[in-house]
């Protein structure tokens, strides 16, 4: 049997939206979670716009800027945050991954990183990218 996996994406501009789209469009369920609650208004009324090299689409998708709609929900959470939001982003991640659930941080500086690390609730450590 085929093992569907409850995907979170955090932050869903540039690079969570991208990863996160592209996901919806392989078939996968993805939900997204992001702070800036004008953002989360805009997307839910107008939709996801994702535009590249000669294409545009408008996606409809499930997206809140609280992470308890989310709670226990994700097998798998990617994330990104800015330097100064990793660990709240972290403890957000921590609370919509099922006990099993994996996060992946999507952070450019080992700093980041360790601050994701020491913010988790995870005892299996992350993968970054």
């Amino acid at each position: 049997m085929e093992k569907r996996y409850e995907i979170l994406c955090g932050r869903s501009r540039s690079d969570g939206g991208v990863y996160g789209l592209s996901l919806i469009e392989a078939g996968y369920e993805v939900n997204f979670l992001d702070i800036n609650s004008d953002h989360v208004n805009e997307i839910k009324e107008n939709g996801f716009r994702l535009s590249g090299i000669g294409k545009q689409k408008v996606h409809k998708i499930n997206i809140s800027n609280n992470e308890n709609n989310f709670k226990n929900s994700s097998d798998i959470v990617l994330f990104h945050a800015h330097t100064t939001g990793t660990k709240s982003a972290a403890r957000s991640a921590a609370t919509v991954l099922k006990p099993d659930g994996y996060a992946i941080t999507l952070q450019k500086w080992y700093r980041k990183h360790r601050g994701f690390v020491e913010s988790s609730r995870s005892k299996k450590g992350c993968g970054r990218c």
